[in-house]
């Protein structure tokens, strides 16, 4: 099942974009997997974790019902207890925007020239993913959530909001997230997760390229030769969508 939980002002109808450098498009295309990558791998170990706001206000919380030192040892255990779920949670990320960004652009294909962006609405990407709960360890959810840029206070903290909130410097991103949550076994307590299923460090999702990509963007910094490469490509791997060479007046490289 595949879960919509956005904030107002967005619909199936929004649209969004995702960077590839040519190496990961071509795995794309060859294997027409998403990818879902465990939150505890990723390279900014502050996802997944309690603000420092919601760890002070739970501290202040706690003085007033017990002393300073357990207090301390509460909210230590209460900011490891959140980081854990970080295991059990894989995630694939887009950008909402109407248009391409440059920032990103550079971020993402860094420090190569030749990459692509795909540009799709939320509705194509929900409808092109095949999916079933049965592929999982234990049966579950894909949630797609649009993530929220703020100091995450702590009596609004739950484990959906802990994944999908950064702090206010990262609004750039405009980040809508998919995620795959809960690998737990919960019909054997004795057991924090699904057994083998944190050990792979990602998940492949099989989706229908033909319906994922609305139109196919090529970097604004590829070489000459790359668009007839691409071209090739795609006919050899029978996908049909427009290619829009990406301009930017601005862009002085």
């Amino acid at each position: 099942m595949i879960i919509l939980d956005l904030r107002d002002g967005l619909t199936e109808d929004t649209v969004i974009w995702k960077y590839y450098n040519f190496s990961s498009f071509v795995n794309l295309l060859m294997d027409r997997n998403l990818v879902f990558r465990r939150v505890d791998l990723f390279a900014d170990k502050l996802e997944g974790t309690l603000s420092a706001l919601a760890l002070n206000e739970f501290h202040k919380q706690l003085l007033t019902k017990t002393d300073s030192v357990d207090a301390k040892v509460r909210v230590e255990r209460e900011a490891k207890n959140v980081e854990n779920f970080k295991k059990f949670t894989y995630a694939n990320c887009w950008t909402i925007n109407d248009n391409e960004n440059y920032a990103l652009w550079k971020i993402y294909l860094n420090p190569e020239k030749n990459g692509l962006a795909v540009k799709t609405t939320i509705k194509n990407l929900k409808e092109s993913i095949c999916f079933s709960s049965s592929d999982m360890k234990v049966p579950q959810t894909i949630t797609i959530k649009d993530v929220s840029y703020v100091q995450l206070r702590y009596n609004k903290s739950n484990q959906d909001k802990v994944f999908t909130t950064k702090n206010p410097e990262y609004i750039y991103e405009s980040e809508l997230r998919l995620l795959i949550k809960n690998q737990r076994d919960w019909n054997n307590k004795r057991k924090l997760i699904s057994e083998g299923f944190n050990d792979m460090p990602v998940i492949y999702i099989n989706v229908d390229l033909n319906k994922m990509i609305d139109t196919l963007f090529i970097s604004p910094f590829s070489e000459v030769w790359f668009q007839k490469t691409v071209e090739k490509l795609l006919n050899l791997k029978g996908i049909n969508f427009d290619i829009s060479k990406l301009s930017f007046s601005q862009i002085k490289e």
